[in-house]
């Protein structure tokens, strides 16, 4: 009898190649520059658990392509997708898993 081998991106990994090379990559965060102090200065001093919520569920490869049928890059997606949240009025994503979904 003969096994089928079922591989999954590590949890770990914050970028994967592209088609067909689509190995996860890992990086070093420690080093990483974060951008986010605003954000954490308002979390600091306002309850998010006393505000509504509005969550978007969307799965990165099947959300939209371009022109050409092609996936979107991450950064493409990220100005698309928080555009279009942003004027739907959500105020979360929640991303399903990429490997969880059929394409």
């Amino acid at each position: 009898m003969g096994r089928t081998a079922h591989y999954e991106g590590g949890s770990l990994r914050v970028l994967c190649g592209e088609k067909p090379q689509t190995a996860s990559r890992t990086y070093d965060m420690n080093h990483y520059e974060w951008k986010d102090a605003a954000w954490q200065e308002k979390k600091a001093h306002e309850s998010s658990y006393e505000r509504p919520m509005l969550t978007y569920e969307v799965h990165a490869g099947s959300w939209r392509r371009t022109l050409d049928g092609e996936y979107l890059s991450y950064r493409d997606m990220a100005d698309q997708l928080i555009s279009y949240v942003k004027e739907m009025h959500y105020t979360h994503i929640e991303f399903h898993a990429a490997l969880r979904a059929p394409l």
